[in-house]
């Protein structure tokens, strides 16, 4: 579970379920909420996917047992958890992540006769079955990933009815939460590799189908990997029916990032960068991502943390307020990134420098970043901190949160030290 859950996607009428939440939020800590809600519909879910649930799953799918086509390529693939810097009480997470991980070979799905449906544009193939790698990665253990499966969407794929037929090809790109920075840089942007293979082969140009009202980001992202406004085609619709949908593997299982598809991403963002103009910033490779005055997650003592930081070559930076392309001219150079918990630690998948991530968090952790960690062959730091609770919008937000600075500090000359023998 990640801390997206925890902040409002859009601003406007609130319906009553969003009123239950916020009430529930006066007297219960939201992340208790939301993980009691999720555990829920997990149980729920694998208990009738266990006796009969309309899904493919990923496997199912890679597989080709049904009516599609599936292409594998690239290689199979194995990872090495790195051996993480602990500071303040472990994670109770950590000890129970599998030290090494092995990837089958991804794949590009050709799928005649399906069905978007929703905001998301789920899929479903031409027996109304629910492709679930339209629907986002599967959970740590390989399940399938039912927290990102709106639960209303059972009755939709009965009784919606296609508003369009799109006659021509299309690739998917959307997904639950590709509208979150980190899941479209790690999940979303590493299928074009699955999508070019495929044009490569049947000689076909698919638009790429993206969610409506994109954000400049993820625009930014898609020119700098070479399309534009006339290779992408917005999803508004509640269903339709599409002749051919290509549907490229989500380059994450079981929560690992592929290696592979890390280095693809990497090497392709680096090397569309266009030169740097004369008069563009030069950036530290000592990097604190700082969240400014965004609600929640920010470092309370921050300033306090870059006096002590600063001598030792450090620059904070705040990273939702640069171009995309200017995020890769400052990742690709880091050697240390220092970050809250969050979006704003996947961007050290752009750094070739096997850089030390630091990850500060609160009592929430994931082992999502420690995975991505042994996923580009980074150093792994995680650094309990004390949590402050953060309200915003009339709504409680995630944490703030209280760094050691003298920790934080003699981790790096630790790290430094080590390095130098």
């Amino acid at each position: 579970m990640n801390n997206y859950l925890f902040r409002t996607k859009k601003a406007g009428r609130l319906k009553f379920s969003s009123l239950c939440f916020d009430f529930l939020t006066r007297f219960i800590p939201p992340r208790l909420i939301v993980e009691c809600m999720l555990k829920a519909r997990r149980r729920i879910l694998s208990a009738l996917a266990r006796a009969h649930l309309p899904i493919v799953t990923r496997e199912r799918l890679r597989d080709g047992r049904g009516p599609w086509r599936t292409e594998p390529f690239g290689a199979e693939d194995a990872i090495a958890l790195p051996t993480p810097t602990v500071v303040g009480a472990e994670p109770d997470e950590l000890a129970r992540i599998p030290r090494h991980f092995n990837f089958r070979k991804p794949f590009v799905s050709i799928i005649a006769d399906a069905t978007l449906i929703g905001s998301s544009a789920l899929a479903l193939d031409s027996g109304r079955q629910i492709l679930m790698e339209s629907v986002g990665p599967d959970f740590d253990d390989g399940a399938p990933g039912f927290f990102a499966l709106p639960m209303d969407f059972f009755v939709k794929r009965v009784t919606a009815r296609a508003e369009i037929v799109i006659e021509g090809p299309v690739c998917s790109l959307v997904t639950t939460f590709g509208w979150i920075y980190g899941h479209w840089l790690i999940e979303g942007l590493p299928r074009l590799e699955g999508y070019e293979l495929y044009r490569q082969r049947s000689g076909d140009k698919p638009l790429l189908l993206i969610n409506e009202n994109p954000q400049s980001w993820k625009m930014q992202s898609l020119e700098l990997m070479g399309y534009g406004p006339a290779d992408v085609i917005p999803w508004t619709h509640r269903a339709a029916r599409v002749k051919t949908l290509i549907l490229p593997s989500i380059r994450r299982q079981s929560g690992w990032s592929e290696p592979r598809a890390c280095a693809w991403l990497r090497e392709r963002l680096i090397g569309a960068l266009p030169p740097p103009r004369p008069s563009a910033p030069r950036y530290a490779s000592r990097v604190v991502v700082s969240r400014g005055s965004t609600p929640g997650r920010r470092i309370l003592n921050e300033d306090a943390l870059m006096d002590a930081l600063e001598p030792l070559g450090f620059a904070r930076y705040q990273t939702d307020a640069m171009d995309f392309a200017e995020e890769v001219r400052l990742f690709s150079g880091a050697e240390i990134i220092i970050a809250v918990h969050g979006s704003g630690l996947m961007n050290a998948v752009m750094s070739p420098n096997r850089p030390l991530v630091i990850d500060l968090f609160d009592s929430f952790w994931t082992s999502e970043f420690i995975k991505l960690a042994a996923a580009i062959g980074a150093r792994y730091a995680c650094v309990r901190c004390q949590p402050v609770r953060a309200k915003a919008h009339g709504r409680w937000v995630d944490n703030d949160c209280l760094v050691d600075v003298g920790a934080i500090v003699r981790l790096i000359e630790a790290s430094e030290a080590e390095r130098s023998r």
